[in-house]
């Protein structure tokens, strides 16, 4: 599957699921048609990877170096993040049990540090 249809099918995915969820796609090198073309789609915003402010290696998408800095940027931002690749797929909505998983570390955590 070309990756640009990779995405769309990823996005058609999940607005079924999640119709009303904004999605954030990090362009890794999209060609410029498939750039635009998921730029405009509803609530979907393309962000080009900042690969000038690390060290070339990153550039290297198949050692997926830039996976952990992705996710360190959209955290920061954010504060939370559902990171998923194209491959993934969901059967059902269940963020409900991942909510719960992690208000109950959360109470752990801070009985913890009491």
């Amino acid at each position: 599957m070309h990756l640009a249809n990779a995405y769309t099918s990823q996005i058609a995915y999940i607005r079924r699921l999640w119709p009303r969820q904004k999605i954030i796609v990090y362009d890794l090198g999209l060609s410029s048609s498939s750039a635009e073309n998921l730029k405009g789609k509803c609530l979907v915003e393309v962000r080009k990877f900042p690969f000038d402010k690390y060290p070339t290696y990153v550039e290297r998408l198949l050692e997926y170096r830039w996976k952990p800095l992705l996710i360190a940027m959209v955290l920061n931002e954010f504060g939370a993040v559902w990171y998923m690749d194209t491959s993934v797929r969901w059967i059902r909505d269940r963020r409900d049990v991942v909510y719960e998983e992690l208000k109950c570390r959360k109470r752990a955590t801070s009985n913890l540090l009491r």
